[in-house]
């Protein structure tokens, strides 16, 4: 059975409980790693900055493939600053130990993670719905997402 290593429960450590209730369970499932928890505006900011570039007082997209947010931290919030939100990748025994292109662990662990959350919220362990950036608008429909992230979850 996977475990949490000391990074990733520090990390779990910064979110929501029931985010920390879903992982808690899901990890006896299959094994990943927390990559993000909680977050300053400045800690935004600097992932806002990857794939852009300042032209005058803009921040503009230079690289669309290194984009990580379209929240900046300041003026669009991000819902791991307000402790509700926590990026996750599927981890694997042998090297490297996270691809990142790998849609279909990648697929794998969001289904996982959201079973694991809304039957937790059935049995009243959880509060509130988790969601996924794989699929933010709960549809279903996978290839309607204006911005993909399927490492990301949080509280609707």
């Amino acid at each position: 059975m996977a475990k949490f290593g000391n990074k990733s429960k520090e990390i779990l450590a910064t979110v929501h409980q029931d985010l920390q209730t879903v992982l808690e369970y899901a990890i006896k499932i299959v094994d990943f790693t927390i990559l993000r928890g909680a977050c300053t505006a400045e800690e935004q900011f600097q992932l806002y900055k990857q794939g852009r570039k300042k032209v005058g007082d803009a921040w503009v997209i230079a690289n669309k493939k290194k984009v990580v947010t379209y929240k900046d931290g300041h003026i669009m919030k991000s819902r791991h600053q307000y402790k509700e939100a926590i990026d996750i990748a599927f981890y694997r025994k042998t090297i490297p130990h996270i691809i990142w292109d790998d849609d279909k662990a990648n697929y794998y662990l969001v289904g996982i993670v959201l079973g694991a959350a809304e039957m937790l919220r059935q049995y009243g362990a959880i509060e509130n719905e988790i969601i996924s950036g794989a699929n933010w608008d709960g549809d279903e429909e996978l290839d309607d997402q204006s911005f993909y992230d399927v490492f990301h979850f949080q509280i609707k």
